[in-house]
């Protein structure tokens, strides 16, 4: 009995290369949502001390919490294709949020805009050649353009 593979279903014995994660620009909405929920905190906490502390209380949390989901994405390749995954250690990485597979992957490509080349964390944005509403935007990625480069080059190997 052959057993079916789910493409989204990932595993290390697959050559799984991880390209890209987050850069610290990606951080910085969080942060500055973080500051000013503290700030609220304060005014909260001179009409009563313990709803200060509660309201505080939630936006640190909040704010762990987002931190902790955009550090646990990564794009990673593998034999199948180029997946964006979920996972704060290699062997969380189990099932991709979404990809394309290589015999749909058109090009990929990064969006050159200045802010973007002062931070170099460009948009990277994974074509697949049949489906226009299939292609992957990845905003804030880290070392974008290396990663281009090499899922370019990954593609190039593959056909």
């Amino acid at each position: 009995m052959e057993s079916v593979m789910n493409p989204y279903a990932l595993s290390l014995a697959r050559n799984v290369v991880v390209l890209s994660r987050k850069s610290w620009v990606a951080y910085l909405p969080g942060a500055l949502l973080a500051m000013l929920g503290c700030a609220v905190a304060l005014v909260v906490g001179q009409c009563h001390w313990l709803a200060g502390w509660a309201v505080a209380w939630v936006v640190v949390l909040a704010a762990f919490a987002a931190a902790l989901h955009l550090g646990s994405l990564v794009l990673c390749a593998d034999d199948l294709g180029v997946w964006l995954c979920r996972g704060m250690l290699p062997w969380d990485w189990d099932i991709a949020v979404t990809g394309v597979s290589w015999q749909d992957f058109g090009r990929a490509e990064f969006q050159a805009r200045f802010p973007d080349w002062l931070q170099n964390a460009h948009t990277i944005r994974i074509v697949n050649r049949h489906v226009s509403s299939g292609s992957m935007s990845l905003t804030h990625m880290r070392n974008s353009r290396a990663v281009v480069i090499r899922l370019n080059e990954l593609k190039a190997e593959r056909t």
